[in-house]
């Protein structure tokens, strides 16, 4: 007979499987072999959910609609508490979750700090200028020899009521010099066009990716 937290587990496996249908992205969800006490999540399972985020990520930050309502929540949700509780009913979450793209929601880690915002932060110049910025100042360091790694640094930040960066983290990690590279180009942006709930500036997380390419 399954526990409690096996049964999370596999409700929460399903709704992530109906988001990522829903936005075209590919996911299998596997059988969870883990062996310790289930409290509805696991490192395996937090994993999956990261990789879920960064899809998500990538359609909003291209200007696709995500078919999801309140990335932040739902990725919360998706994990379960630690204690294996979960706030909502699976009925509540997945009739929110089939909206036709994403409603502000406060960051359940913070009521000062929004996941998404009802107008998000923009870059100086939009989205092109962004990612022009990031390829105009990415570079390997000199001491970094031939063959040297290649892939995706995924850099979290917080923009600020100012437009200001604070709170700068690796999410996705390549190389510790690598990583240090794309913390020192997320850092050295200029501010950004604040985000924006119920007309007034507000602090809003917001995730890039700095690619690194020996071509």
């Amino acid at each position: 007979m399954k526990t409690r937290g096996r049964n999370i587990c596999d409700t929460l496996k399903a709704i992530r499987k109906e988001i990522a249908d829903a936005n075209g992205i590919e996911y299998s969800p596997e059988e969870c072999h883990f062996k310790g006490e289930c409290r509805g999540t696991c490192p395996k399972c937090e994993q999956e959910v990261k990789d879920l985020e960064y899809e998500l990520r990538l359609r909003q930050m291209a200007g696709t609609a995500i078919k999801v309502a309140g990335v932040a929540a739902g990725i919360v949700a998706m994990t379960a508490c630690s204690d294996g509780k979960i706030q909502r009913t699976v009925s509540d979450n997945a009739k929110q979750w089939r909206a036709a793209k994403i409603k502000p929601t406060a960051d359940p880690d913070s009521s000062k700090i929004f996941g998404a915002a009802e107008e998000m932060p923009s870059f100086p110049g939009g989205e092109k200028a962004l990612m022009q910025y990031i390829k105009d100042n990415t570079y390997y360091p000199e001491e970094m020899c031939e063959g040297a790694a290649q892939g995706r640094v995924m850099v979290g930040f917080v923009i600020n009521e100012d437009g200001s960066i604070s709170d700068v983290k690796v999410l996705r990690s390549l190389t510790p010099e690598l990583n240090e590279v794309a913390v020192k180009i997320v850092k050295g942006m200029p501010k950004w066009n604040p985000g924006k709930q119920n007309g007034k500036a507000v602090k809003t997380k917001y995730t890039v990716p700095v690619s690194f390419r020996t071509e």
